[in-house]
């Protein structure tokens, strides 16, 4: 299932047509950003039932490091010295 037929089927608020969604899970979630915002867009969530889209990051690049910071919680800061 499509994050469009999700959000029609939940009665969810419309997809923005610049849309791009490059997470979802089960069916039931997603995450996307509005191509054409700039550079390093705010990232979007929405899940199945909430009836709204949430923000969850205000840029990209944000969202990305903070995702392999809580995937890999083990490794050292960047530039730091282990010890």
């Amino acid at each position: 299932m499509g994050a469009r037929d999700l959000l029609e089927g939940d009665e969810g608020p419309p997809l923005p047509e610049a849309a791009f969604v490059f997470c979802s899970h089960q069916g039931y979630q997603f995450l996307f950003f509005e191509a054409g915002k700039g550079p390093d867009p705010e990232i979007n969530y929405y899940l199945e039932c909430e009836g709204s889209f949430q923000v969850v990051s205000p840029a990209f690049s944000d969202w990305l490091i903070q995702t392999v910071r809580n995937e890999f919680p083990h490794v050292p800061e960047w530039g730091s010295t282990p010890g």
